[in-house]
Protein backbone atom coordinates (compact mmCIF):
# COMPACT_ATOMS: atom_id res chain seq x y z
CA UNK A 1 0.00 0.00 0.00
CA UNK A 2 1.44 3.54 -0.83
CA UNK A 3 1.44 6.10 1.58
CA UNK A 4 -1.29 8.47 0.25
CA UNK A 5 -3.30 5.19 0.36
CA UNK A 6 -2.33 4.49 4.08
CA UNK A 7 -3.06 8.52 4.88
CA UNK A 8 -6.39 7.91 3.14
CA UNK A 9 -7.12 4.88 5.29
CA UNK A 10 -6.01 6.34 8.43
CA UNK A 11 -8.54 9.22 8.17
CA UNK A 12 -11.56 7.17 7.22
CA UNK A 13 -10.82 5.15 10.42
CA UNK A 14 -10.30 7.94 12.29
CA UNK A 15 -6.35 7.05 13.48
CA UNK A 16 -4.64 9.75 12.29
CA UNK A 17 -3.11 12.76 14.32
CA UNK A 18 -1.96 15.76 12.55
CA UNK A 19 0.66 18.32 13.96
CA UNK A 20 3.89 17.97 15.77
CA UNK A 21 2.92 18.40 18.95
CA UNK A 22 -0.08 16.00 19.00
CA UNK A 23 2.04 13.48 17.28
CA UNK A 24 5.19 13.86 19.57
CA UNK A 25 2.58 13.69 22.39
CA UNK A 26 1.75 10.19 20.98
CA UNK A 27 4.81 9.02 19.65
CA UNK A 28 6.37 9.16 23.49
CA UNK A 29 3.23 7.38 24.40
CA UNK A 30 3.71 4.66 21.95
CA UNK A 31 0.57 4.85 20.61
CA UNK A 32 1.24 5.21 16.86
CA UNK A 33 2.71 3.12 14.13
CA UNK A 34 3.64 5.21 11.83
CA UNK A 35 4.87 8.79 11.49
CA UNK A 36 4.87 10.70 8.29
CA UNK A 37 6.29 13.95 7.28
CA UNK A 38 6.70 16.49 4.60
CA UNK A 39 9.59 16.70 2.47
CA UNK A 40 10.02 20.20 3.57
CA UNK A 41 9.36 19.74 7.09
CA UNK A 42 11.77 21.56 9.42
CA UNK A 43 15.46 19.29 10.11
CA UNK A 44 14.58 19.86 14.05
CA UNK A 45 11.24 18.54 13.46
CA UNK A 46 12.44 15.20 11.44
CA UNK A 47 14.77 15.07 14.03
CA UNK A 48 12.82 15.05 16.69
CA UNK A 49 10.52 12.58 14.87
CA UNK A 50 13.37 10.15 14.04
CA UNK A 51 14.63 10.06 17.78
CA UNK A 52 10.91 9.61 19.11
CA UNK A 53 10.22 6.48 16.53
CA UNK A 54 13.25 5.31 18.07
CA UNK A 55 12.20 4.89 21.52
CA UNK A 56 9.01 3.65 20.32
CA UNK A 57 9.84 1.39 17.95
CA UNK A 58 7.43 3.58 15.09
CA UNK A 59 8.21 4.00 11.33
CA UNK A 60 8.75 7.21 10.25
CA UNK A 61 7.82 7.92 6.28
CA UNK A 62 8.81 10.94 4.31
CA UNK A 63 5.63 12.23 2.29
CA UNK A 64 6.78 12.55 -1.14
CA UNK A 65 5.73 16.15 -1.29
CA UNK A 66 5.77 19.32 0.40
CA UNK A 67 3.15 20.77 3.68
CA UNK A 68 0.64 22.12 1.80
CA UNK A 69 0.33 19.19 -0.27
CA UNK A 70 0.18 16.52 3.08
CA UNK A 71 -2.95 19.19 4.13
CA UNK A 72 -4.40 18.97 0.89
CA UNK A 73 -4.58 15.25 0.39
CA UNK A 74 -6.03 15.10 4.52
CA UNK A 75 -8.22 17.47 3.49
CA UNK A 76 -7.21 20.20 5.11
CA UNK A 77 -6.78 24.25 3.96
CA UNK A 78 -3.40 24.79 5.68
CA UNK A 79 0.18 22.36 5.46
CA UNK A 80 0.79 19.81 7.71
CA UNK A 81 4.62 19.09 8.26
CA UNK A 82 4.27 15.73 10.80
CA UNK A 83 1.31 13.22 11.19
CA UNK A 84 0.65 10.18 12.90
CA UNK A 85 -1.38 6.77 12.54
CA UNK A 86 -2.41 5.78 15.90
CA UNK A 87 -2.10 1.72 16.47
Amino acid sequence: MSTKEEIKKALEDEKAIMGTRQVTKNAKASSLSKIIYADNAPELTTERMKFYSKLSGVEVVIFKGNSVELGRLCGKPFGITVMGIKK
